[in-house]
C-alpha cells in the first residue's frame, strides 16, 4: 500500500504527464504512422461577407495523403533490424542457451520495438515469466510509460508507471477502465485510476504481482511455502531513438502536412470546372446565377438576347492550372522530409 503523500505525488505526476506535450506528440506520431493525419479534418473555406473565413460544403474537398513519414520510419527500422542477428561464442552451451531465448520470435519483437521507438522517441521491453513459467517479452510504447529516473542521463530507473485503457464488460455493455501499473525491482503493483485517484485493483486479480514465484518445502515445518522472486533492477528496458528521446515526427510534421495540402489542392483544381474558367455573361436572359448554372449543366445550352442593339454573348476567362508548379513544390517538400528525417530517397538519381 502506498503512503498517502507518495500516492498523492504519483497521482499528480501521472495527471500532469497524461496532459503533457510529450505524450501528445507520442500519440500523434503513432496516428500519423497509420495514416490518421491533419489533412483528414481539412475544410474548404472562403472569405465571407464580413471578411471572415467561412466553411463551404458545395465544393470539391479532396483529402489526399502520401505518407512519406511512414516510409521514413519503415526505412530506418528495416535498415537497423531487417536482418536477423547472429549469436556466436566459444562456449557452445552458452550459445545454445542464448539462442533458445533470442530466437526468430525475438527478432520480430525487436523489429516492432524499433518501430515504436522511432515513433515515440523511445520504447521499452518488459521481460517476465508467464503462468507456465516460460520466459517472455512484452513491448510497451512510449505513450504508455512514465519512467521515474534516478539520474539526469536516464540510465538508472527508480521505478516506472504504465498507463493504459481497457474495455471491461458490465451489465449494460462495456466500460472503459483506466489501468495503472507501478513497476519496481521487487514487484508490479496494480491500480485503477478513477477521477485522477489511484485505487488498488482488486477486481482483476492480485494487487501485487511478483516477477516470478515458486514453491519450496520448509525443512523445519515440512510445509510447502510460496516463494516470491524479484529482479536486481526494475525490469523495464528502454530503447531510445536518440539522446533526447524525440519522436521522428517532430522533425517533419509541418512538411508532411504541407505535402498533403499541396497534393489535395492540385486535385481540387483538376476536379473543379468553375475553378478553371470564369463565365462572363452579356445580356443573359435571366438574373439568377444558380439558374444559369443549372440550365447549363442540364441542357448543355444557354439562351442570350440583344438589348438596345447590343448582342448577348457568353465569354470565359480561362485559369490555367500549371501542373509543373505543383510537381516542383511536391518534389521539394518530399526532399525536405527525407533530409529532415535523415533518410534517403531510393528513386533519387
Amino acid at each position: 500500500v502506498l503512503a498517502s503523500d507518495t500516492k498523492t505525488w504519483l497521482e499528480n505526476t501521472l495527471t500532469a504527464w497524461l496532459n503533457s506535450k510529450e505524450r501528445k506528440a507520442q500519440i500523434e506520431a503513432e496516428r500519423y504512422y497509420v495514416g490518421e493525419q491533419k489533412i483528414d479534418n481539412r475544410e474548404r473555406e472562403v472569405i465571407g461577407e464580413n471578411g471572415r473565413l467561412e466553411t463551404v460544403r458545395n465544393v470539391t474537398n479532396n483529402r489526399l495523403k502520401n505518407n512519406i513519414y511512414r516510409h521514413m520510419v519503415d526505412q530506418k527500422r528495416n535498415f537497423s533490424f531487417g536482418k536477423p542477428f547472429v549469436i556466436e561464442g566459444k562456449d557452445d552451451a552458452s550459445v545454445k542457451a542464448l539462442k533458445s531465448v533470442f530466437d526468430e520470435h525475438f527478432v520480430r519483437i525487436i523489429n516492432i520495438l524499433g518501430k515504436d521507438a522511432i515513433n515515440g522517441g523511445k520504447a521499452a521491453l518488459y521481460p517476465y515469466y508467464n503462468e507456465e513459467g516460460e520466459f517472455c517479452f512484452e513491448i510497451f510504447k512510449a505513450s504508455e510509460l512514465l519512467p521515474i529516473w534516478k539520474d539526469s542521463l536516464h540510465t538508472k530507473l527508480l521505478f516506472c508507471l504504465r498507463y493504459y485503457e481497457t474495455e471491461v464488460q458490465k451489465t449494460f455493455g462495456t466500460e472503459t477502465v483506466e489501468k495503472v501499473q507501478i513497476f519496481t525491482k521487487e514487484a508490479c503493483y496494480n491500480y485503477i485510476r478513477s477521477s485522477g485517484r489511484l485505487i488498488p485493483d482488486t477486481d482483476s486479480g492480485e494487487v501485487v504481482n511478483y516477477m516470478s514465484t515458486d514453491y519450496v518445502v520448509d525443512p523445519e515445518t515440512n510445509k510447502i511455502e510460496k516463494v516470491y522472486y524479484g529482479w536486481d533492477k526494475v525490469p523495464i528496458v528502454f530503447f531510445r531513438f536518440n539522446a533526447i528521446e524525440q519522436p521522428l515526427l517532430s522533425r517533419c510534421k509541418s512538411l508532411q502536412d504541407a505535402y498533403n495540402e499541396i497534393l489535395s489542392n492540385f486535385k481540387n483544381q483538376m476536379d473543379e470546372d468553375p475553378g478553371q474558367s470564369i463565365l462572363v455573361l452579356h445580356n443573359y436572359d435571366g438574373e439568377d446565377l444558380k439558374e444559369f448554372r443549372s440550365k447549363l449543366a442540364v441542357h448543355r445550352a444557354i439562351k442570350v438576347r440583344s438589348v438596345e442593339g447590343v448582342d448577348g454573348k457568353v465569354e470565359t476567362l480561362r485559369i490555367e492550372v500549371n501542373s509543373a508548379n505543383y510537381e516542383l513544390i511536391l518534389k521539394l517538400l518530399k526532399k525536405a522530409i527525407v533530409e529532415q528525417c535523415h533518410g534517403f530517397d531510393v528513386k533519387d538519381d
